[in-house]
């Protein structure tokens, strides 16, 4: 259950398939694409925790007090991902400058995180910014 957008650690957010992410990322780009064309100043919330959970979730808590568990599993196929099938390395998530990263070459957007967990598009995030 999610109350005042907040949504409980124990709770894990379904996953939504590669097509899902894929749609938020593009929302995501949309809405920095037309803030910067307006020439405004955006601070959307940044990750300040992030762990690894049982499976392929990570738990994330936001600077806004905003926190959920996600549920990766879809994307441990992708070539991008491989490296996910070793536990060790799952486990060794950091945030690297906001993002949510387990090396150089595998990591996600928080701002697409943070939508998931949410619920909230890039619109509700940016009020006058046009979702795709």
């Amino acid at each position: 259950m999610v109350t005042k957008g907040r949504t409980p650690p124990a709770e894990t957010v379904p996953a939504r398939g590669h097509e899902s992410l894929l749609s938020i990322w593009e929302q995501f780009a949309e809405m920095i694409s037309a803030v910067f064309n307006r020439r405004k100043t955006v601070s959307l919330p940044r990750p300040v925790k992030v762990e690894a959970r049982e499976g392929y979730r990570i738990w994330l808590e936001y600077s806004d007090g905003v926190s959920g568990e996600v549920d990766l599993s879809h994307l441990v196929d992708n070539d991008a991902f491989k490296i996910w099938k070793d536990r060790e390395c799952f486990e060794s998530v950091y945030l690297d400058c906001g993002d949510i990263a387990w090396s150089v070459d595998a990591g996600l957007c928080h701002n697409a995180l943070y939508m998931q967990i949410t619920g909230k598009t890039a619109e509700e995030l940016l009020p006058g910014v046009r979702s795709l």
